[in-house]
């Protein structure tokens, strides 16, 4: 019973934190209008959003070695419940900005200890499954996300979207009571180190997003280098480190997994947002109809990844990974010929590919990640591919973000503004997908690694 309860509750979170994310897309235009700002600066809503996530994520993980990984996810959850609530109570603009930055911290704390206690907790021949149903939340969160988020951000307002995910966080919390508490894997916490790590990566990350603000964003990447480099410093001198430097590096397997992790969702976490910008403010689709549309690629990554204990009978997961990330280098390459003469079906068909090749991709290397470290770098493991994953993504709206500001310089609702933006958005496809072929190179990496290691025919 302890072991559905779990598993029902990473659900929960794992289906309502993309809900919410990806409600954002198709809310753009009501926020846009809401706090009297152009639809380009929206994009910091998520990115302040990913970026306090990604620099409190090592943090996180010394507060669950410290406390243990249940107590602090189910504190995570109640604290992000309340940052939840905040959002959409927020007067003005900057507010809203900040209470993200809270949420994007508290949700870190959930983040770095789910895929742990599903590791920690269940049963190892249930542990694939466990993880593919996780996943696959994750994608039944995306999927549904537009059509609900559409349907509600025209009735009933962008509000209600939060209102709704403080509900799905609060009851994952309660859910979480019944699960035993687990021992502590230390008894330090040592807060300026951690201190050190959050500001230097929070200062990195901030810089790529003010890219385009050449002398302030240089400052921003110089501080956060040299906090980042003092942390890095102090940890490799600790007796108990939170991150042990050698031990990462010295696993090629792990590496190579986050590597692989990292720019794949750097090259098509924008998909979904830039498809939303298309449909909305180039061809005139409201909110629900785009919804409607954007749900067949979480759709096919929601299936797909459901069946990963069933694919990884009969692919193994590098195998799985690889062909995975080339199918989404492929629909980003379609992508890139996106225009406004383009028919649905061209994006249709690449929403299909991407959907596959996302589904093949992301349960199998969670399951390579999760795999080849030790019970008590378990948090740690899970830690780290969060920070690459939302590196990768705050990487990949920092970008999106430079190159719109970049490409528009016209207001909006102009016949010129419409052709900016669909340069724009070509443009950012075409990035992707150079960025894709990385992401490619790290899963054959990691492939051909395993194939000499185990001496197998993959």
């Amino acid at each position: 019973m302890q072991q559905r309860l779990l598993i029902l509750s990473v659900c929960l979170i794992q289906f309502f934190c993309p809900f919410m994310g990806n409600s954002l897309n198709i809310a753009v235009p009501a926020l846009s209008s809401e706090y009297a700002t152009s639809p380009e600066n929206i994009t910091w809503v998520m990115n302040v959003y990913m970026i306090a996530t990604a620099s409190f994520l090592l943090p996180a993980t010394a507060l669950a070695n410290f406390f243990g990984y249940r107590n602090l996810y189910f504190s995570g959850c109640l604290l992000a419940s309340a940052a939840t609530l905040a959002v959409p109570l927020s007067p003005t603009f900057s507010i809203l900005l900040f209470a993200r930055v809270m949420q994007g911290i508290c949700l870190s704390m959930v983040f770095c200890s789910s895929m742990a206690l599903l590791v920690d907790k269940i049963d190892k021949e249930k542990r694939a499954t466990a993880i593919g149903f996780a996943v696959g939340a994750v994608y039944a969160g995306l999927s549904l996300s537009p059509l609900i988020a559409g349907v509600i951000a025209d009735s009933l307002g962008w509000r209600s979207i939060f209102f709704v995910t403080v509900i799905g966080l609060f009851t994952a919390g309660i859910l979480v009571r019944k699960v035993l508490k687990d021992l502590p894997n230390s008894r330090h916490f040592n807060l300026p180190k951690m201190s050190l790590c959050f500001l230097g990566i929070a200062l990195i990350l901030l810089s790529f997003s003010i890219a385009s603000y050449h002398i302030p964003a240089l400052i921003l990447v110089i501080c956060g280098i040299a906090f980042l480099s003092a942390y890095l410093v102090f940890e490799s001198r600790s007796r108990h480190p939170v991150f042990p430097i050698g031990l990462v590096i010295g696993n090629k397997t792990l590496t190579l997994a986050l590597g692989a992790s990292a720019f794949n969702y750097m090259s098509n976490f924008s998909i979904s947002l830039l498809l939303a910008l298309h449909m909305q403010f180039i061809l005139g689709f409201s909110a629900s109809h785009t919804g409607v549309f954007l749900v067949i690629q979480p759709a096919i990554m929601m299936v797909l990844s459901s069946c990963a204990g069933k694919i990884a009978k009969y692919m193994n997961a590098h195998t799985s990974g690889s062909i995975g990330m080339i199918l989404i280098f492929s629909a980003l390459v379609l992508l890139h010929f996106l225009h406004p003469e383009s028919s649905l079906y061209h994006m249709i068909i690449c929403q299909i590919i991407a959907g596959i090749g996302f589904g093949l991709f992301s349960a199998p290397n969670t399951t390579i990640v999760m795999s080849s470290v030790k019970r008590e770098q378990l948090a740690l493991a899970s830690a780290l591919q969060a920070i690459t994953r939302t590196v990768g993504m705050a990487c990949c709206m920092a970008i999106l973000t430079t190159i719109l500001n970049s490409y528009i310089d016209t207001p909006h609702g102009t016949k010129l503004y419409t052709h900016e933006l669909s340069n724009a958005i070509s443009f950012s496809f075409m990035i992707s997908a150079l960025i894709a072929i990385i992401g490619c190179a790290f899963c054959f990496a990691g492939l051909i690694y395993i194939k000499k290691k185990n001496n197998v025919v993959i």
